[in-house]
């Protein structure tokens, strides 16, 4: 087994790297299985892996998985989507990339859906919200963010919007993490068993 995870202010592989050793494993004759968290799909750069497998003309089989924007907050006892308040949801990155400008219009996305969910936003969370609260979110939204979810060192923090920085720092809750924002993190409370008997470590705010 090969590891070439990837870790936000971590020493990782570079995605070219990353498509240059599938490519050399599978001429060499080997059948490559690359595991990925998630879907590849879903924030996952799969498809850049195979875009260059193809044009390497390697054929390959993408397996569909769970994204962690729908089984984390799960596992909590949010549900992204609920009949009657949230019909919704925009999964979006907190991550721009390094030199490159943020490509999500967080105003826009105020009042456009009901639910929303960030990836890889913990280190910009305070300017999320900000900019959330400048395009005219409520400043009590409910508002989650779960760390290492669906795991055994899962931790949490429930709290309005305006609130959440303030809530992640004082409960130290560390990345990665995913970022809910919607009326949907208040349902929990109808979930309470469900989100008990899955990773019950957190603080509500």
């Amino acid at each position: 087994m090969v590891f070439m995870g990837k870790r936000a202010g971590c020493t990782s592989p570079t995605q070219e790297e990353i498509n240059d050793r599938l490519i050399a494993l599978a001429r060499g004759g080997r059948r490559v299985v690359r595991l990925k968290g998630g879907d590849p799909f879903v924030f996952g750069r799969g498809g850049e892996e195979v875009k260059a497998l193809s044009e390497a003309g390697i054929p390959c089989v993408v397996i569909p998985g769970v994204t962690a924007g729908v089984a984390v907050p799960a596992s909590l006892g949010i549900p992204v989507t609920h009949r009657g308040t949230a019909g919704s949801v925009a999964f979006v990155t907190g991550h721009p990339g390094k030199g490159k400008s943020d490509p999500v219009a967080w105003d826009r996305l105020v009042g456009a859906v009901d639910t929303l969910v960030i990836y890889m936003g913990m280190t910009r969370l305070g300017d999320i919200v900000k900019a959330l609260l400048a395009g005219g979110a409520a400043p009590e939204t409910p508002a989650a963010v779960i760390a290492h979810g669906t795991t055994v060192a899962q931790r949490y923090v429930v709290a309005t919007l305006a609130e959440l920085p303030e809530a992640v720092v004082r409960e130290a809750i560390p990345t990665p993490a995913i970022i809910v924002v919607g009326k949907v993190v208040a349902e929990r409370k109808t979930f309470t068993t469900l989100a008990t008997v899955a990773m019950p470590s957190g603080v509500l705010g």
